[in-house]
């Protein structure tokens, strides 16, 4: 009997499997958390390396006023997602717990651009919050942690900005926050959308599977030896109830039966109705 989310349509004979498009959502979210879950280390250790470039680049490329202070931070930020990247892999995470390493790594992230943008008075502020925002829907799998992440982004970002006097235009900032919120939520939307439809493809994939293996276990079953009748030629089954040939073999297969006669047979009990050729 099929789950109470899920029900099976007989099609001329063939049955497609249908699941609750919610019972669907919650497995897509689940499969692009294991997804998640075992990318993970590789991601934050690329991440670790970025941030090796960024420290380089910004000892070289910035104003010696502060370059030094922007690269122990890009260092720093490195050895962190080295790190983090070591214990995941070492010790890989539950599914359940992906949704809050994943916040943690993009707050790290954020944390290093706050450093960054009140270090340098501004500098790159809407590029490096639209970066984050957006790399959020291409990053998680859940929407609410997604939505609460971009919303703590945006007021830790706004409170930077008030705390640390840092000049900004707030008409800018706004237009940063909704295009790039927007855009991470379409990104989102799509990846999800993909998510359910393979995960529906696996689900219905596996329904045909189970019904070849019940299809093959009844041909084994009509493989077998069968009591036949010398006589009347009924058939007996594993309960030993009689039934006909045509009876027995349709309970078990899908096969159907159309009844003729044969030259022989018609030539032996029908011959007056033949036409005899002159």
């Amino acid at each position: 009997m099929a789950p109470a989310d899920e029900c099976v349509l007989e099609n001329g004979g063939i049955s497609e499997l249908a699941i609750e498009p919610s019972m669907l959502r919650r497995m897509a979210q689940l499969n692009l958390a294991d997804d998640i879950k075992d990318y993970i280390p590789y991601t934050t250790g690329f991440s670790a390396l970025v941030y090796l470039a960024f420290a380089v680049v910004n000892y070289f490329m910035l104003d010696p006023n502060y370059a030094v202070s922007a690269t122990v931070a890009a260092f720093a930020t490195a050895v962190i997602f080295f790190a983090f990247s070591y214990v995941v892999m070492k010790f890989p995470p539950p599914t359940k717990r992906i949704h809050s390493l994943q916040t943690g790594v993009v707050i790290i992230m954020h944390v290093n651009a706050m450093f960054f943008v009140a270090l340098t008075d501004g500098m790159m502020l809407e590029m490096a919050a639209a970066i984050l925002i957006v790399g959020v829907g291409c990053y998680f799998s859940s929407i609410l942690w997604a939505f609460f992440t971009i919303l703590f982004f945006v007021a830790s970002d706004l409170v930077l900005l008030n705390v640390a006097t840092i000049t900004y235009d707030p008409a800018k900032f706004t237009l940063m926050v909704v295009t790039a919120s927007s855009f991470a939520m379409i990104v989102f939307h799509f990846r999800l959308k993909t998510a359910v439809k393979m995960e529906r493809l696996i689900q219905q994939d596996k329904h045909h599977l189970h019904q070849l293996e019940e299809a093959y276990t009844k041909i084994k079953t009509l493989g077998g030896l069968l009591p036949i009748c010398a006589s009347c030629k009924n058939v007996r089954d594993d309960s030993g109830y009689w039934s006909s040939v045509e009876e027995y073999v349709s309970q078990r297969s899908t096969a159907t039966f159309t009844h003729g006669i044969c030259p022989e047979c018609l030539q032996r009990d029908y011959s007056e109705y033949i036409d005899e050729d002159p």
